[in-house]
């Protein structure tokens, strides 16, 4: 069951750690068929828009609350997927990466990956 926490100030937070655990479970289910797709290929911003377009749409298609809470993980991982890339800078100029590339297995930009 989920429960929030609440901090010395009264802010109250979702249950992070139950999401977390869920969120890992449905990545690990769609291991076999995804592998780590996500990070390691060239990814346009474009693809990622779509991906969570869908996953969106699919939650706001649910008609019950247990298919509200199966489809919102998906969702999520989308965002963490985005998020863990676009904080990373290129392995060779240190710049931001929005739209990234694997060279030689390391995340770069795509001046440097053209480049």
């Amino acid at each position: 069951m989920m429960s929030s926490s609440t901090t010395e100030y009264g802010i109250e937070y979702p249950d992070f750690d139950e999401i977390i655990k869920v969120c890992k479970k449905k990545i690990e289910e769609k291991f076999p068929n995804y592998k780590n797709s996500w990070k390691d290929e060239f990814t346009p911003i474009s693809f990622w828009e779509k991906r969570l377009k869908g996953e969106i749409e699919e939650i706001f298609s649910a008609k019950s609350p247990k298919e509200y809470a199966k489809e919102i993980p998906d969702a999520i991982n989308i965002l963490a997927m985005m998020y863990t890339n676009v904080v990373k800078k290129c392995t060779v100029c240190e710049k931001s990466i929005i739209e990234w590339h694997s060279l030689d297995g390391n995340i770069v930009c795509l001046e440097c990956y053209l480049g």
